[in-house]
């Protein structure tokens, strides 16, 4: 995947500019729900660093000295996340889940890919089978402090653009010899592949005073960014049907180059979909 740099909002942060401003000279401190859900933590959330501010999905935000607090536009959502864990204020009051878990309740709209820490998985990616999703931590308040993290983590470019996720996986296959009774020719019988996919994503945990809109753009690019390495993934899985059938059809002598030729194919359909969507980008993989 490829990250393709857009300059700055800058009418996004105009607007915000004057809700800074006013707030300037005051304490900053909890309201409605945020301040419900701080009076059932309070020493897991910390204190307010800031009042609250409203990201341009609508989605309201407020940066605590522990954490984030997060109250979700689409489905009336207000939780506190310590970037590794996240404390939802739902039907059974408050309770605490790892970021990348849902309690059976939740909407899958209330996933953490909501929030900027850490990447998205509203994919599904950590629940495919013999999938494991990894992160690497960024740092930085700006634009350009993230994309240097990222370079760092991931270097080398792809079509002049730094990487910021991959997909890294391999195929193994075994199978039974057998002997065909028409012609006596070796065929291979009882067919076994098995795949292992490794994904890896940024994660960034915002510092107080970023600016709610350099958050929610993260927010939204590393949405597309995980979105754009399932493709990866499912086409993997996909295509592992097809692999099966042309070992089967291989004589046992050249059932390994059926396999080798298989796993070919697979790589240059990634190569296809990273081309179809300009690694990511025509997926919305810009920050």
């Amino acid at each position: 995947m490829r990250l393709s740099l857009l300059g700055p909002l800058v009418l996004a942060a105009l607007m915000l500019l004057g809700t800074a401003v006013a707030n300037a000279d005051s304490q900053p401190i909890f309201i409605l729900g945020f301040k419900a859900l701080a009076a059932e933590i309070p020493d897991v959330v910390g204190e307010p660093l800031e009042n609250e501010n409203w990201a341009a999905n609508g989605d309201s935000l407020q940066r605590t000295s522990r954490g984030l607090m997060v109250w979700r536009k689409a489905d009336n959502w207000t939780a506190f996340t310590d970037g590794y864990r996240t404390w939802v204020n739902g039907p059974f009051g408050v309770q605490e889940r790892l970021n990348d878990q849902l309690f059976d309740w939740e909407h899958p709209a209330s996933a953490v890919g909501s929030l900027p820490i850490p990447s998205s998985d509203l994919t599904g990616l950590a629940a495919m089978p013999n999938v494991k999703v990894v992160y690497y931590d960024i740092s930085g308040s700006t634009e350009q402090e993230l994309i240097a993290q990222m370079e760092l983590h991931l270097p080398g470019e792809e079509d002049g653009m730094p990487r910021a996720g991959q997909v890294e996986w391999s195929v193994q296959w075994s199978f039974t010899p057998a002997k065909v009774q028409s012609d006596g020719r070796c065929q291979p019988s009882d067919v076994k592949v098995r795949y292992q996919a490794v994904v890896t994503l940024p994660r960034w945990m915002p510092p107080a005073g970023t600016s709610p809109a350099l958050i929610d753009r993260f927010s939204r690019f590393s949405q597309a960014l995980a979105e754009h390495e399932r493709g990866h993934v499912q086409i993997l899985v996909d295509s592992l049907p097809e692999l099966v059938s042309a070992i089967e059809a291989a004589g046992c002598s050249s059932a390994s180059d059926a396999g080798s030729r298989g796993v070919a194919a697979i790589q240059q359909m990634e190569r296809d979909y990273d081309n179809a969507t300009r690694h990511g980008v025509a997926q919305g993989t810009v920050l």
